[in-house]
């Protein structure tokens, strides 16, 4: 599976002090079925944890993920600050969703050449 950040989100998880194990630990866990909640669309939320603090008081990241494929870490937001997101940032991030899960191996590798998505890798 290949595992991706928006360049917006790498800048939110460099701030928020979110390390790349820690997303490949979230990648691994959301294969393996371990979820937060499903809004539909393949897009998913999940806890992560981060340098300062466990999951259960920490943040949280929306992703989109299609089985043996793809994952795509979107937006992410600590607990403390908000509770979920509304109903028209849900909207926002399934299309969002669904323009990435039909991205062909080609768009990607432009996206990736310009900085618009960085590949996360389990190095």
């Amino acid at each position: 599976m290949k595992i991706y950040k928006t360049r917006v989100f790498a800048r939110w998880a460099k701030k928020s002090a979110i390390s790349r194990y820690s997303l490949l630990v979230t990648a691994k866990e959301t294969e393996q079925g371990k979820i937060e909640a499903y809004y539909g669309c393949n897009l998913y939320k999940k806890r992560i944890a981060n340098k300062a603090r466990g999951k259960s008081a920490s943040t949280r990241v929306l992703l989109c993920y299609e089985k043996n494929n793809r994952l795509f870490f979107l937006y992410g937001f600590e607990k403390s600050e908000r509770e979920n997101i509304t109903l028209k940032e849900k909207k926002a991030l399934q299309i969002l969703t669904r323009d990435l899960m039909a991205l062909s191996d080609h768009d990607i590798n432009v996206r990736l050449d310009v900085g618009s998505l960085i590949e996360v890798k389990d190095e």
